[in-house]
């Protein structure tokens, strides 16, 4: 058992990450939202096996740890109607297969997602070739800009000077459409080409404002961070 003081903060990065949860069930434990507490810090992370988001989201005060527990979607979405906009101290106790929520807004109980959770931290590379920063703010528009209904295989960045150049490619259609953002390209090689399925690119604008991407190749994973929260995901390859 234990208290959450900023639950509205928790709560807010669970309806983050659960944007990428898996909707395979042959998958059951990518299905829910991993919640870790080490040393007081809950951590939230989610992985459709694809890419992976991971938010730390504030404290637990509690005796010991609490244990790592696997939180269902619909458990997820329910506490966002259920406290949605109330920012108090939520008491939580978890058990094996049960997780209770309480607030002043009553209490929520919910079955837990049973199995072991993938070693998420071996997804994240130690090391990085490269970095530029953009505004987050920027990404959402321009991917917000592009035509909507067409099929959009992929997303390509391409590195020029002091910006960063977005195009949109759409091999059924032919559709071609590009857009370029600022960005810090200090030390980075121009004409640098790192690829990406578009809703996963779009998503990344969760992570927050003042985004720094890391990576080394076109081919291994990337990662968008801000603040808190790191966003991985994989370039699509062009063969």
């Amino acid at each position: 058992q234990g208290e959450i003081p900023d639950s509205l903060y928790f709560l807010e990065n669970l309806k983050r990450v659960a944007k990428c949860v898996s909707v395979d069930d042959s998958r059951r434990v990518l299905t829910g939202v991993m919640v870790e507490c080490r040393e007081k810090q809950l951590t939230c992370i989610a992985t459709d096996g694809k890419r992976l988001i991971v938010a730390k989201s504030g404290t637990c005060k509690a005796k010991h740890d609490l244990p790592d527990f696997i939180l269902p979607l619909s458990a997820v979405r329910a506490l966002q109607t259920m406290f949605a906009g109330i920012d108090e101290t939520m008491r939580i106790s978890v058990s094996a297969k049960w997780i209770i929520l309480s607030g002043r807004n009553g209490e929520a109980y919910s079955k837990l997602i049973q199995g072991s959770y993938p070693n998420w931290r071996a997804v994240i590379p130690a090391n990085f070739a490269y970095e530029i920063k953009f505004s987050g703010f920027l990404l959402r528009w321009a991917t917000g800009s592009f035509p909507k209904g067409i099929s959009e295989q992929y997303c390509t960045f391409t590195v020029q000077k002091e910006q960063l150049k977005l195009e949109f490619i759409d091999g059924y259609t032919a559709i071609h459409y590009d857009v370029t953002i600022p960005a810090d390209t200090h030390d980075i090689p121009e004409d640098a080409v790192i690829r990406f399925k578009p809703a996963f690119l779009a998503d990344a604008t969760i992570v927050g404002e003042d985004i720094v991407m890391r990576w080394t190749t076109p081919i291994n994973p990337v990662i968008l961070c801000a603040g808190n929260i790191t966003y991985v995901i994989m370039p699509v390859r062009i063969r």
